[in-house]
């Protein structure tokens, strides 16, 4: 009985896992350290983010492959240009 109740629960949980493809990145100052609430991420050129009051964004599937560019500005900053595989690279922290 345990078996066919355990069984389902693991198969929805990898499940699960393989969908959520989303990418969690956070903008930080490179000086400080202090994450930077509001920036604005422009992927491609066409659709806009912008990152939480914690400095928090999020890359869906569709705009998580290693190509998509990612352009990041902050009023006060120097604006920065990376790649979705330059942000993994980075430990998904943009530093402005």
């Amino acid at each position: 009985m345990r078996q066919s109740i355990v069984n389902p629960f693991f198969i929805l949980l990898l499940f699960q896992a393989g969908i959520a493809q989303n990418i969690k990145g956070k903008i930080i100052d490179s000086k400080t350290g202090e994450s930077i609430p509001y920036a604005i991420i422009k992927l491609n050129g066409s659709e806009n983010l912008v990152s939480n009051a914690e400095g928090y964004f999020n890359l869906s599937e569709n705009n998580s492959k290693d190509e998509t560019i990612l352009n990041v500005s902050y009023l006060g900053f120097v604006n920065q240009q990376l790649t979705a595989g330059e942000l993994r690279s980075l430990d998904f922290t943009i530093k402005l």
